[in-house]
């Protein structure tokens, strides 16, 4: 609720300046009915069940509405790659990192909510790792990691340690197998991840982090150049438009690529503690509070995905951007 307040606020008096009204009531119903929806499935873990079979059909249809139009299909130069070309393919999203997220939230999901059959399970796990494949997302794949290492912790506890080293051994097999096989390789969704990792290597050593950051260095440099010139109203609450849907080009040229450099930027440092601080504080509760409990409890699968996506916001926000929309 205090993160629907400043929302709210900012929909009216920022947003509504800048853009329109309409823009921003019609952010605040949207977001009105993710709350009204949320009471009503998170209530019965049986119909929760059935969401989550209807998001993971969700990014299904996502993917294939991406195979079959080429529009929504983006290649990239790797210009410190020798100039090649990776396709981006994102599906029925905007982008393809939002795209990469999606379908890595997909597996997780897959993998860790009960009563679906395995067979069913493993169509979907093995299409939604061709989506992600394919969206040649370096900060899904990295979600994707960071989430699965989390589940692991969240459901085998104490022999969690052991289940990551010989996770790890499988990983760096695969790998292996992978650059040693030339047919394997040169699967063209697996070859533009290979020019994307060897390229964003490259520039480590140069110390060229605006590169290895796909110049998201400097546009954090520039938002944290622009919240410092603000008064202190504006550095207390904000009012700047920098969205992914909705930008004020006399801010910032383009969105912050950082959830947190958005947020002090549009809601400033006491709106940003009244969406993050409850968030990290329901966090660590329901962490504990898991882990308070025997393994195996009733509904745990619900429990553990609610921490999970609350962790997938919370780091994909270093280098992502979220809003309403």
């Amino acid at each position: 609720l205090p993160a629907l307040f400043v929302f709210l606020m900012h929909s009216l008096f920022a947003t509504g300046r800048f853009e329109s009204i309409r823009v921003g009531l019609n952010v605040i119903v949207d977001c009105v009915l993710v709350y009204i929806v949320l009471l009503k499935i998170l209530s019965d873990n049986r119909l929760m069940r059935k969401f989550l079979f209807a998001f993971m059909l969700g990014g299904l249809s996502s993917g294939i509405f991406g195979w079959t139009n080429d529009e929504f299909t983006k290649a990239i130069n790797i210009s410190g790659a020798g100039a090649q070309t990776v396709s981006r393919n994102f599906g029925a999203l905007s982008d393809a990192n939002f795209a990469g997220l999606f379908y890595s939230l997909c597996i997780v999901v897959t993998v860790v909510v009960k009563n679906i059959s395995w067979w069913v399970k493993a169509i979907f796990l093995v299409l939604f790792a061709i989506m992600v494949l394919q969206t040649a997302s370096l900060s899904a794949l990295l979600i994707l990691f960071t989430l699965m290492v989390l589940y692991i912790i969240l459901k085998f506890r104490g022999k969690s340690v052991i289940i990551l080293s010989l996770g790890l051994l499988a990983f760096l097999v695969v790998v292996s197998v992978i650059l040693a096989v030339p047919q394997l390789r040169e699967i063209d969704a697996i070859a533009g991840l290979i020019i994307r990792i060897t390229e964003k290597l490259s520039y480590i050593p140069r110390g060229r982090w605006d590169l290895l950051t796909t110049d998201r260095w400097d546009i954090w440099q520039d938002a944290i150049a622009a919240f410092s010139q603000k008064g202190l109203w504006g550095k207390l609450v904000g009012g700047s438009v920098v969205t992914v849907m909705v930008i004020d080009y006399s801010v910032m040229s383009i969105a912050c690529h950082n959830s947190y450099l958005q947020s002090i930027l549009n809601f400033g440092i006491i709106g940003t503690f009244l969406i993050y601080l409850p968030l990290f504080t329901i966090f660590v509760y329901r962490m504990l509070k898991h882990f308070s409990k025997k393994s195996g409890y009733e509904g745990d699968d619900i429990k553990m995905l609610q921490l999970i996506f609350m962790f997938a916001f919370i780091v994909f926000g270093f280098t992502v951007d979220f809003f309403i929309d």
